[in-house]
């Protein structure tokens, strides 16, 4: 995978918003003018804090297919974050 500048990144909507999630990004109007809406299909990504409680970035799972991840399975995914969280450095 290339790297994506963060302007470009879905990512900014998950630092503004506290969670960022979307089936297809092609029909979703939130992305509309984005230079990736309609490319990286399906993406949802929640914060990752440090051991201090400050933003150390983003986890997500995205692919190029529309894929839907469901309430449990989000739910997840904004767990596992917080399992990650102690584990990085101050």
């Amino acid at each position: 995978l290339e790297e994506v500048p963060f302007q470009d990144s879905f990512c900014q909507f998950v630092l503004r918003d506290g969670l960022f999630a979307t089936s297809h990004s092609g029909q979703d109007t939130r992305l509309d003018g984005h230079k990736y809406q309609g490319v990286l299909l399906t993406y949802h990504g929640v914060p990752v804090l440090d051991a201090r409680g400050e933003l150390f970035g983003t986890l997500c799972h995205f692919d190029a297919e529309q894929r839907h991840l469901d309430d449990e399975q989000f739910s997840l995914l904004q767990r596992a974050a917080r399992v990650i969280s102690p584990h990085l450095p101050a």
